[in-house]
């Protein structure tokens, strides 16, 4: 678990950093402290400064350092008054820090929270202050470096948390610390913070490469929340959020869409397309978008009204300040620097301060008021369980004591056991919903009984018996339709519903919506989602036994265990949640032997994470990879050479659909008409060579494109297990 790093300062007296004199703490992190400051030489009533300043153990992670050095030096470039000013980089007494500009005021998301809804003008002042966030991107996605050549930046880490709203009226952009910048001289950086997930694009959560549009889909989300005054991605975790994002879900403007004027709901909807190429082009066209409308359906604010606002929002911080804690609102030193607490919110962990802070670059803090932070990925990292309630050393301690007993069907008794004992044996099938456990010694209860037990049981399994109150759509076996051909009709079908295919004790289950497959379960141990992220290197045995460990406060959800652990981001875990679907989707289709039944209208349970496969690109490729390098010989087709091909209902479509290189099509699309197999092999072979006609007929036979008349082909065996 991640923990926050010892101060390299003490309390005490006001300290000295370089030419700095360090007033105030305003925040610690994970990443680095935040101080207020005054150059040395400057008189006692002169404007403050802020100073970051980076934790003293930092330097040797690179990840830290390049978001660290790279604000740094894209802050020396960036030359706007939309954006927080850096005024000096540098290091003094063994710590890289960054003095920037001190901003009077309050971020964007405290703004709203306290104020909104604020009054008639709130639209046209929600449109004021992303106008004018858009005019600083405009900035920032046009620099070019000393050759005149794009920087190509891109914030990446835009949201109400990271702009500021001044006693002046002037709207600032900060934090610049995870930009993605196309040069050289910049450090790469992969991070995205948590807590900000809600906020970044759907080629983001994708992994694919960001541009200036990205930043457009985050400013729609900032624009919309500011709007309708609620979280755009509010589900319960974090997979969830980032699953509606990678979707293109906005189930919380769709149900809110009524406090949106029409003309603005439509600016929303392009802004936040799912694809960059349906949004704005750039931070301009979105401004002037707005712009736009604002002047033709709205009253105009101004700097002054916005300004009237903050203040407006000051005063009532200030008030709840005045009867909270009795704090005057001014400086507070060093030497008299408050302790705070952690509790839980919507937000995510939250620190109480009995402290005025400011808000510059990551500390994310209002101004000159009392507050309640909602803590970021590299300041605050305190996990919490389910419950909201933070994890800490002793909950390590205490998961020894999540044992099970398990009452077994002959009367006898399996345990203690641990839970992670206990869900290998619901996969392997030996324990169902009806079986009677004990935890911590308690009373004996259906498995049922027990939220972190029973989602590790599938709607539909072997537990379930789903043969027993629903009547399959069809049976089938592998012999006589092959995997890839059951799939590629279902996708054609548009099909909605469940494909169980079984192999002996292994069973699998493949759930559909219009089409696609987007989930697979598995009731083989080995194919856990823990043992899949150990095998492929993204955590190691004692995180994934810590995890394990912990997981009965996570309601038995190792996704959300992980991410509130700190052990695997979001978005990877995301990723390899979506590799590994994908890959048990391609063993299915890989199986030489096996029974299937079909389910109509049967969906996975909502809890779980599902993608969206295209099985005939996914298909193509698995077809393609089996017969690349392996020739069959021509032998293997021996016992089926008299046997009649015969085009299959949907061969034209189906082939077109497959993309198959342009040789092989040509070979599958010569057949117009039923021919003998040995008659098709020797006319094909003449022409396109035997490796070329043999790897042609294996991806014919499999898709279902041709069908062979009355034969098992030479490669498929018939199933030995009985369907019952």
């Amino acid at each position: 678990m991640n923990t926050v790093r010892t101060s390299f300062f003490p309390s005490g007296a006001p300290q000295l950093l370089g030419p700095y004199k360090l007033l105030r703490r305003l925040a610690h992190g994970g990443m680095a402290e935040v101080f207020l400051a005054r150059p040395l030489e400057a008189p006692d009533d002169s404007r403050p400064i802020v100073i970051k300043c980076m934790l003293p153990d930092l330097p040797s992670d690179p990840q830290f350092l390049a978001m660290f050095v790279n604000e740094a030096q894209l802050a020396a470039q960036m030359h706007h008054p939309g954006i927080v000013s850096v005024l000096d980089f540098g290091e003094a007494s063994g710590r890289l820090f960054m003095a920037m500009e001190y901003v009077e005021g309050l971020d964007c998301w405290r703004f709203s929270r306290r104020l909104s809804p604020w009054g008639e003008d709130h639209a046209a002042m929600a449109a004021f202050i992303v106008m004018n966030v858009l005019e600083a991107l405009e900035h920032v996605h046009n620099l070019t470096d000393v050759n005149g050549l794009p920087l190509g930046v891109v914030h990446r880490d835009l949201s109400p948390s990271n702009i500021y709203l001044s006693v002046e009226g002037d709207v600032k952009l900060g934090d610049f610390g995870i930009a993605r910048i196309d040069s050289s001289r910049y450090r790469k950086v992969t991070v995205i913070p948590k807590g900000k997930y809600g906020y970044v694009a759907p080629e983001q959560v994708g992994g694919a490469s960001v541009d200036a549009r990205a930043d457009i889909f985050s400013m729609g989300v900032v624009l919309a929340e500011l709007l309708i005054g609620k979280r755009m991605f509010a589900q319960p975790n974090q997979l969830s959020t980032l699953v509606d994002i990678r979707d293109g879900r906005l189930p919380t403007l769709d149900r809110n869409q009524h406090l949106v004027e029409a003309g603005m709901l439509s600016i929303l909807h392009r802004s936040l397309a799912r694809f960059p190429n349906e949004r704005f082009e750039s931070a301009t066209a979105f401004r002037e978008a707005l712009r736009s409308y604002t002047q033709r359906s709205m009253r105009l604010v101004t700097k002054d009204d916005l300004a009237a606002l903050v203040r407006r929002a000051l005063t009532i911080a200030d008030s709840k300040t005045s009867m909270a804690a009795g704090h005057s609102g001014d400086l507070t030193p060093l030497s008299q620097e408050a302790t705070g607490r952690e509790v839980a919110g919507s937000h995510g962990p939250i620190i109480r301060r009995l402290t005025p802070v400011t808000a510059v670059g990551r500390s994310n803090l209002p101004f000159n008021a009392i507050q309640e932070t909602p803590a970021l990925a590299d300041d605050f990292e305190t996990p919490l369980a389910e419950d909201g309630t933070p994890i800490t050393a002793q909950d390590s301690e205490d998961a020894a004591m999540w044992t099970y007993v398990v009452q077994l069907r002959d009367g006898g008794k399996l345990g203690p056991t641990s839970y992670a004992n206990l869900i290998e044996l619901i996969f392997a099938e030996k324990v169902g919903p009806d079986t009677l456990v004990s935890v911590r010694q308690g009373p004996f209860l259906p498995l049922s009984a027990f939220p972190e037990l029973v989602r590790h049981v599938p709607p539909l399994t072997p537990h379930a018996r789903v043969g027993e109150f629903l009547d399959p759509l069809a049976k089938g076996d592998f012999a006589d339709e092959p995997p890839s051909a059951v799939a590629l009709g279902l996708s054609e079908r548009r099909f909605s519903g469940l494909l169980v295919v079984r192999r002996g004790s292994m069973r699998k289950e493949v759930y559909w919506s219009d089409g696609k497959p987007v989930y697979v379960s598995s009731n083989d141990p080995a194919e856990m989602l823990g043992e899949y992220l150990l095998a492929r290197g993204a955590i190691g045995r004692v995180e994934l036994n810590t995890a394990l460990a912990l997981l009965p406060k996570f309601n038995g959800h190792l996704g959300d265990t992980l991410i509130a652990l700190g052990l695997v981001p979001a978005v990877e875990l995301l990723r390899h949640i979506g590799a590994q679907i994908s890959e048990r989707f391609a063993e299915v289709v890989r199986w030489r032997q096996g029974l299937f039944e079909l389910y109509d209208n049967v969906a996975c349970r909502p809890d779980v994470v599902q993608v969206e496969l295209d099985p005939f690109s996914s298909i193509s490729s698995i077809l393609l990879e089996q017969t690349s390098g392996q020739p069959m010989g021509h032998g293997r087709w021996a016992a089926c050479a008299t046997a009649m091909i015969r085009l299959g209902a949907t061969a034209k479509e189906r082939l077109d659909r497959l993309s198959l290189p342009r040789e092989l099509a040509i070979i599958v699309r010569r057949l117009r008409e039923p021919m003998r197999l040995s008659e098709m092999f020797a006319i094909q072979s003449d022409l396109f060579g035997e490796e070329n006609v043999e790897r042609a007929l294996f991806i014919a036979f499999e898709a279902g494109i041709w069908r062979l008349e009355d034969t098992t082909l030479p490669w498929r065996e018939r199933n030995t297990f009985s369907r019952e």
